[in-house]
């Protein structure tokens, strides 16, 4: 398909044309039929009529995605700090401490101009996300990460007049686990350089997961109390949370507050918490919906369901032809205007969603001689929202039609591989095909225990990963 690693790029359409090829040559040779050799040529030449297939390009699921932040998370509490000059003034401040944010990029080029090019190297990479350069917090299905640049801003009361500038870095990292209720945060603190004296300076790192009692925090990662800091001594520890409910689900979005003291004032910055940098992206959401055991996952990232190509080769080749060749690309993210499919929990719901799809006008079609049971496979999945059940179809022959065909012997004989039938196509965002019963039921077995393994609960996101014939046996140039 689109997707694929360390193997040449491939094009149906080509594909197509090897076929008639082979059919040919078996022309000139004719071979008994079996369940290893080629389409026959009235199928070749009918299959020929399908629309192109788009061209393939290689495609490795990521690992992990970068979380969209606003352009509030690059905004400055000094500017409200001098604006609020007269009324801080009035309070009896002389000082005040505010806060600058920056992306790790920015942050070095700052170390550089404010002359603490010496600091750089003592940025501290705690983190699995310590290589990215934005200002974003990134997300596995399992994890958050992020990396931020604060400066401290000690600012004169009385002209305005920035007095002198502490730069800080912060780190952090929210570990959870598929199979249980209690989730870690690593957090990382450290005052790299400063060009204001930064004599009996503390910190203060606080965070509320729920406003109630069904998330139980533990003591701070360096404990509950300001710390003093010092220049290149890191303050660093882990934070327990735990999810006190059993039963349903429950979203926690963690936001912070940092308290910096410096010669008798105060200054906070916060983040993660509503219109603050990185609003709402701190989330964790742990439930007992799925599975035999309670468990907590990051439900910004859609993760992969891969096909296991060399279990299914029909049904792994049949879903990346139904993914180019639907208009909507359902699950496919390589393409450019691929969406993600997303779960129907409802089982009755998975249910209509299947008979209406494989209703009485599916007609298997067997190309294997008997050898296998065959049954109608459709894709998107019944259990998604995007099934064709779901799409306002009235019979399962408006999708996209597709058959499978026997392994070429010239070139991998025992892959089976799809392609448009020889039936006129539907034009719904939809498709079925006549697939071996293993493969059907095979891949269906796969995709729910991804959905465990992943705690997909309703209406959760994900993409399919699925490679194509052409691109896994190399044999077309």
């Amino acid at each position: 398909m689109h997707r694929k690693i360390g193997v040449p790029l491939r094009i149906k359409a080509v594909r197509y044309l090897a076929t008639v090829a082979i059919a040919v040559a078996a022309l000139l040779t004719p071979t008994a039929a079996s369940a290893e050799t080629t389409a026959t040529t009235q199928e070749v030449a009918l299959a020929g009529q399908a629309e192109p297939r788009p061209p393939q390009r290689p495609f490795t699921p990521p690992k992990f995605r970068p979380q969209p932040e606003s352009t509030k998370s690059q905004d400055s509490s000094c500017a409200d700090v001098k604006r609020s000059l007269k009324s801080i003034r009035e309070a009896g401040q002389r000082k005040a401490i505010c806060f600058e944010w920056e992306t790790p990029a920015e942050f070095i080029e700052t170390l550089r101009e404010s002359g603490n090019s010496a600091a750089i190297s003592k940025i501290e990479n705690s983190v699995w996300c310590d290589e990215q350069a934005e200002n974003s917090v990134y997300v596995t299905r399992t994890s958050i990460c992020s990396r931020r640049g604060v400066i401290v801003v000690l600012v004169d009361t009385m002209t305005g007049i920035v007095l002198g500038k502490a730069y800080g870095a912060v780190e952090q990292q929210i570990d959870t686990s598929n199979t249980s209720t209690t989730f870690d945060e690593h957090f990382h603190f450290e005052l790299l350089a400063a060009d204001v004296g930064t004599a009996g300076m503390t910190a203060e790192i606080d965070a509320v997961c729920s406003l109630d009692t069904s998330c139980r925090q533990g003591s701070g990662p360096w404990g509950d109390v300001p710390t003093p800091v010092s220049i290149g001594v890191p303050l660093e520890g882990t934070w327990q949370r735990t999810w006190t409910g059993d039963r349903g689900h429950k979203e926690f979005i963690i936001d912070y507050d940092l308290t910096i003291r410096l010669g008798g004032y105060d200054g906070y910055t916060g983040w993660g918490g509503n219109l603050e940098p990185g609003d709402g992206l701190y989330k964790v959401r742990c439930d007992n919906e799925i599975g035999a055991s309670a468990g907590c996952v990051v439900p910004a990232f859609a993760p992969t369901f891969t096909v296991n190509f060399e279990k299914y080769p029909a049904a792994s080749d049949y879903i990346d032809d139904a993914q180019a060749y639907i208009k909507t690309h359902p699950g496919d993210e390589s393409h450019s205007k691929g969406t993600p499919l997303h779960r129907e929990s409802d089982t009755a719901i998975a249910k209509k969603n299947r008979d209406k799809v494989c209703d009485s006008t599916f007609v298997a079609e067997d190309k294997f001689n008997g050898a296998y049971e065959i049954q109608c496979d459709e894709y998107p999945f019944a259990a998604t929202k995007e099934s064709g059940g779901q799409l306002g179809i009235t019979s399962g022959k408006e999708c996209k039609q597709f058959v499978i065909h026997p392994g070429y012997v010239e070139f991998y004989p025992h892959t089976p591989h799809s392609m448009l039938s020889y039936q006129p196509s539907g034009t719904a965002n939809c498709a079925r095909a006549s697939m071996p019963k293993h493969e059907n039921e095979g891949v269906g077995g796969d995709l729910g225990r991804f959905a465990v393994s992943t705690r997909l609960l309703e209406d959760d996101a994900y993409w399919v990963n699925a490679a194509s014939w052409s691109e896994m046996c190399g044999c077309i140039s």
